[in-house]
């Protein structure tokens, strides 16, 4: 009786096993085989960056006044670009005599001669790579002394030493009329004339020339902050000069 048992025992394990052997792939089975896989798409491309470009900005200077017969002034510009990728710089008369000339209209610093008696209105236009650009104007009033005039001295003036040698006229337009025309003469203890002292012309002065301010009529500057100052670029500051305004 066992013995009968243990051969049917057997037996259906010699079953399992063939009908294993025997089983073949599913074809509904989901199963890949990776090898057949087409190859993955290129990586998408970066985003663009999220600044955009930004236009540059135009800084033509403060209004500024000519006392004919001087005929000149100094444009100091600036330009600035976030990107700074400034391509161009333009100056260009908007209105105002036909006659002026323009020395460097391509530079932010230049000098504007040939000027009559009117009002100029001058523009200064910056450009970048991508074609952005900013604009500003700047006022140029040239015009003549009154017959009538007033003198205003101020004696035994001090040198001061910020950057040159240099006399400050401290709160200067409280002592004109505003609006005016007027024009600023100076006398050093080693003589009785007065000589006129003239806008510079530029920023560095020219070393070959001791004496600025009586010998050349752009050797000697006016920059009209809070106060007035007349700069000397010679060694001699050991007096104490007389000033006098004329308007």
């Amino acid at each position: 009786m066992k013995s009968s048992k243990a051969l049917a025992f057997f037996a259906i394990v010699i079953i399992m096993i063939a009908n294993t052997g025997c089983q073949k792939d599913d074809p509904t089975s989901t199963q890949v085989n990776i090898s057949q896989l087409p190859p993955p798409p290129f990586p998408p491309p970066a985003p663009p960056s999220s600044r955009a470009n930004t236009a540059p900005q135009a800084f033509a200077g403060g209004d500024q006044l000519v006392f004919f017969p001087t005929n000149f002034c100094i444009l100091k510009g600036n330009a600035y670009d976030v990107e700074n990728n400034v391509r161009s710089i333009l100056w260009s008369k908007v209105s105002g005599p036909s006659s002026f000339h323009i020395e460097h209209p391509d530079s932010v610093f230049t000098k504007l001669s040939d000027l009559a008696i009117g009002v100029y209105q001058f523009e200064l236009t910056v450009t970048d790579s991508l074609g952005m650009f900013g604009k500003d104007t700047i006022k140029v009033t040239v015009n003549q002394m009154s017959t009538n005039t007033h003198e205003v001295i101020l004696e035994n003036r001090f040198w001061i030493f910020p950057w040159y040698n240099s006399i400050e006229i401290e709160n200067f337009y409280n002592l004109i009329p505003p609006e005016v025309v007027f024009k600023i003469y100076i006398r050093r203890d080693t003589s009785a004339d007065w000589v006129e002292v003239f806008p510079t012309t530029d920023n560095i002065p020219d070393n070959k020339y001791d004496y600025f301010i009586e010998t050349r009529p752009d050797g000697a500057g006016m920059y009209n902050y809070r106060s007035l100052y007349i700069f000397y670029y010679g060694s001699d500051v050991s007096d104490t000069p007389d000033v006098k305004i004329v308007y």
